[in-house]
């Protein structure tokens, strides 16, 4: 006898696996937009404690800069959510709301530089403090006059010590901190700043006709193991067929970065 091929059975009342594809609610750009502009506002209402400003005042300065720097990831989280709303919300809608996300990416782009501005400040004035304080207590010693070795010498070199512990910490911490947080932010608004930007897929034109209908051409064996050690594109010129290479410092079909 010849081999039947067995077919499944199929239960005519159970319906059939259909193609499950993932949509994205559309309330979702708007609640992200939302959520990172509440955090970005309580951001502000904190700093807003430290009205008035007292300049002048050296601690008030290393306070306000202690606190600013210990905070850094609340405006930092607060633009990934609002840039996050913002690209999806063009990718739902299908458009590019670009004033939106310049003014987001500008924002993060000023607050970073403020940050990674502020960290030489703060590395100074703390240096100063700690300076003025050890001639405190240097001062105090030598009035004093203890004996060596005595509980109050003791005292004093334990005081020393705790100071220059004391603001070690405080410079590996809070200046790490906003040199971070600051990178982070100055990387997240120039990304959101190019977001908004309307390029082609190539950025040169023609050497020989001047067209700006450039596309990238497919590079023969020899330009292949040239480009493994340069950054050099083919391209080919849709008005007068011209074929040429170009030398990219970015190493993308662009004279910039930008």
């Amino acid at each position: 006898m010849e081999n039947e091929t067995v077919q499944p059975k199929v239960n005519p009342s159970v319906p059939l696996e259909e193609n499950v594809t993932f949509v994205l609610p559309r309330p979702l750009p708007t609640a992200l937009f939302c959520v990172g502009l509440a955090l970005f506002l309580g951001f502000l209402s904190d700093c807003s404690s430290l009205l008035p400003l007292n300049v002048a005042n050296i601690i008030w300065q290393i306070n306000s800069l202690e606190r600013v720097f210990n905070e850094a990831s609340i405006p930092m989280l607060s633009f990934i959510l609002m840039l996050s709303g913002v690209w999806l919300n063009n990718a739902v809608n299908g458009t590019k709301n670009k004033i939106l996300g310049w003014i987001c990416g500008l924002i993060s782009l000023v607050i970073g530089v403020s940050l990674l501005l502020a960290v030489p400040l703060y590395l100074k004035n703390i240096n100063f403090a700690y300076r003025i304080k050890s001639e405190e207590i240097l001062n105090q010693r030598k009035i004093d006059k203890p004996a060596p070795r005595s509980e109050l010498a003791e005292k004093y070199d334990a005081s020393l010590k705790e100071l220059s512990d004391t603001v070690y910490r405080n410079v590996l911490r809070f200046g790490t901190n906003g040199v971070v947080m600051g990178g982070a932010l100055v990387l997240l608004g120039i990304f959101g700043i190019r977001q908004t930007r309307d390029r082609a897929d190539v950025g040169f034109t023609c050497v020989t006709c001047g067209s700006s209908k450039v596309r990238l051409s497919q590079m023969n064996a020899n330009e292949q193991s040239l480009a493994t050690f340069t950054r050099i594109h083919t391209f080919r010129c849709e008005d007068c067929s011209r074929r040429f290479r170009k030398f990219s410092i970015t190493g993308k079909p662009f004279p910039f970065f930008f």
